[in-house]
């Protein structure tokens, strides 16, 4: 099975994405409590 690379692959643009959203994850927060409530 070779998806093992896509999957190396995709958690390195998730690493990369995560990054990126790091310093906008109080706003993931406050969207996460608007859609809870």
């Amino acid at each position: 099975m070779h998806s093992d690379i896509i999957d190396v692959e995709s958690w390195i643009k998730l690493l990369r994405f995560t990054r990126k959203s790091w310093r906008s994850s109080r706003a993931m927060r406050r969207l996460c409590t608007i859609w809870g409530s």
